[in-house]
């Protein structure tokens, strides 16, 4: 009798465990707070928001910081644009999993490389760009922000910030 109560409380259990779960991974990108705000002027926008959990990133010179799940800019952004280039560059998908694609319409991509940072400005990778399509291996890398900096003979032409996620 007491094995089949505690059998029965165990599995009941595990299933609101599973349905819990599987309810905050179709609402992960929504917030319920208790407060928040948001400033801006001419050189600075502040948005905050109490009462979820702590995430942190913290970025370096350019100010960037991003405590908690109210993060309103994680979009692809391209941080560095060269003027006069007459060819388009984009890296897509961003947020990346497994890999990025670095897409050209470039007429000689032989002359294009890419180089790939972290947020402390490490290389960890460095090849030549072979196609109009190039995708890049993301997988093995931590889930934090990156920056992908694309040279035409050696000269930086564009530099995206690409966010990796698990």
């Amino acid at each position: 009798m007491f094995q089949t109560q505690m059998y029965r409380l165990t599995i009941k259990v595990m299933l609101l465990l599973f349905f819990y779960t599987l309810n905050q991974s179709a609402f992960s990108q929504e917030l319920i707070s208790s407060s928040g705000n948001e400033f801006k002027n001419e050189q600075l926008q502040l948005s905050w928001s109490l009462g979820e959990t702590i995430v942190d990133t913290y970025e370096g010179t350019s100010l960037q910081l991003t405590q908690g799940f109210h993060q309103s800019n994680l979009k692809v952004t391209a941080i560095e644009i060269v003027p006069g280039i007459d060819f388009s560059l984009s890296a897509y998908p961003n947020p990346v999993v497994d890999y990025l694609t670095l897409k050209t319409d470039h007429d000689q991509v032989n002359k294009l490389q890419y180089l790939l940072y972290d947020s402390r400005g490490r290389l960890l990778m460095q090849a030549d760009v072979l196609n109009e399509e190039t995708e890049i291996p993301m997988h093995s890398y931590v889930h934090a922000s990156y920056y992908l900096k694309v040279l035409k003979n050696n000269t930086p032409v564009k530099t995206f910030k690409i966010v990796k996620t698990q």
